[in-house]
């Protein structure tokens, strides 16, 4: 019988492809996700060494916060400023001033307290006061 000729078999490691181009990120605030992949272009044989290392990679995209809607924003109670005092209604009665609703909170805002629409105090001078006279040289 004839020797068998053995042939020796080449070895061969597992190889992977450079990284594809990322794909696209389908949002343009408030979060998605873009991936790239790679493949294997040769499978290990004869004992060579397995790939190593991930066949895709994902991340996040457009991570910013998405504006909101003008007609959605959240808007608080704005009032204009005061408007000046009024006259005392009487002696050492009282006088009073007002101030109106700029803008109504709404889409979940604070609300108008009506209460701070109207102030009143004490008026400030007094009627029938004595009052003296100097003259002058």
């Amino acid at each position: 019988p004839s020797p068998m000729v053995c042939m020796s078999a080449s070895l061969a490691d597992c190889l992977l492809s450079d990284w594809g181009p990322w794909s696209i990120c389908y949002q343009s605030c408030g979060g998605g996700q873009i991936r790239r992949d790679r493949w294997v272009t040769q499978v290990a044989r004869n004992g060579g060494k397995g790939c190593q290392g991930d066949l895709s990679e994902t991340v996040a995209c457009a991570t910013q916060e998405c504006p909101v809607a003008p007609d959605r924003a959240l808007v608080d109670c704005t009032w204009q400023d005061w408007n000046p005092w009024s006259a005392c209604n009487k002696c050492g009665g009282q006088r009073s001033r007002f101030r109106h609703i700029l803008h109504e909170g709404k889409n979940g805002g604070k609300h108008c307290e009506p209460t701070v629409a109207e102030e009143t105090e004490a008026c400030p001078r007094q009627c029938h006061e004595a009052m003296f006279c100097v003259w002058g040289d």
